[in-house]
């Protein structure tokens, strides 16, 4: 089926690319949709987002696992403020039943997955991570910091790539 095959392609490209804009980018360039549901549970092809691909990414049933309680009501940022939702961390999940249905990719896979997108995130003076590589002539660039300040260190290219 189509739709089977456009979503192994994701997990395929991912672990070829290592990074989430990379695959949406390959897709969009191949002129190749992501199924969805529409509002009415009808399924369509849409272009590739960000979102659309960091979903299926990161969804556990295409691991083949049934999981609850990825989820929680986090207090309010401000007084007075309404709680928000947000995701608990993988080790906090309250139930994770493996092999539930057929999968697309292993689960120590899987893991993998969430790891490298986690580590990809440029936050590295908040949660202490590397940063996607980005393209450039240097060696380092987005994966070294400061020694002296602690900062990640990046290049600027200016006029052209000079």
């Amino acid at each position: 089926m189509a739709v089977q095959g456009r979503l192994g392609l994701v997990f395929q490209l991912f672990l070829q690319l290592r990074s989430v804009a990379k695959v949406m980018r390959a897709l969009n360039e191949r002129d190749q949709e992501l199924p969805r549901r529409d509002r009415y549970g009808d399924l369509c092809c849409t272009r590739a987002t960000l979102a659309a691909v960091a979903t299926i990414l990161k969804k556990p049933a295409y691991a083949g696992a049934f999981v609850y309680g990825r989820t929680r009501f986090q207090p309010p940022k401000r007084e007075g403020g309404v709680p928000q939702k947000g995701p608990r961390p993988m080790e906090e999940w309250r139930i994770v039943v493996k092999d539930r249905c057929p999968a697309y990719i292993e689960w120590p896979i899987y893991e993998q997955i969430r790891a490298v997108i986690s580590d990809n995130r440029a936050e590295y003076m908040r949660i202490k991570t590397r940063g996607a590589p980005r393209n450039g002539e240097l060696l380092l660039h987005g994966i070294a910091w400061c020694a002296r300040c602690g900062h990640k260190m990046y290049v600027r290219y200016k006029g052209g790539g000079e």
